[in-house]
């Protein structure tokens, strides 16, 4: 039986003082849906994002949303972050490994 193909995920210290992205299954990704705003406003954007974890979920929604409006990451909040029940589908994958190949791991 052959092995699952491996994909990049979440990055992690390496032996040379670097970050290095750890090989992950693409059934360890989840499906999140993730809302920034601007600090001190209510409401922001809600975006939907397939990542490993909560953490990088909302890395990926901070750069996702910095792309779409050019305010500035560090005026950004996390409103709310939700793990989802339905399991990412195959473009929720296409725009994972998308994010990793422009940087936005």
């Amino acid at each position: 039986m052959s092995e699952p193909p491996m994909i990049p995920g979440p990055l992690h210290p390496d032996l040379f003082g670097g970050m290095s992205s750890m090989a992950i299954s693409p059934g360890d990704l989840r499906m999140y849906r993730v809302e920034i705003a601007p600090a001190g406003l209510p409401a922001g954007l809600v975006l939907e994002v397939a990542a490993v974890n909560a953490r990088q979920a909302h890395q990926f929604a901070l750069a996702e949303y910095v792309r779409r409006t050019g305010v500035a990451e560090t005026r950004l909040t996390l409103v709310a972050i939700d793990l989802l029940d339905d399991p990412p589908g195959p473009d929720d994958k296409r725009a994972y490994l998308a994010r990793h190949e422009g940087g936005d791991a």
